[in-house]
């Protein structure tokens, strides 16, 4: 999947809004929204864990 529309879908998904500038030299600039936010905690914990996995293993 590219990355276009790996982008439209987490923004379809409401995690992270996008505002684009119509510059000379176009930007998009991205945010978490409210809900992408709450999806904080749950992360932390999936790398927390992933670390832990990661270090048992040698």
């Amino acid at each position: 999947m590219s990355l276009i529309k790996r982008n439209a879908q987490i923004n379809a998904n409401l995690r992270v809004s996008a505002q684009a500038y119509p510059e000379v030299h176009p930007r998009v600039e991205y945010a978490l929204t409210t809900q992408g936010h709450a999806l904080g905690p749950a992360m932390t914990a999936i790398s927390t864990g992933l670390s832990f996995v990661t270090c048992t293993r040698r």
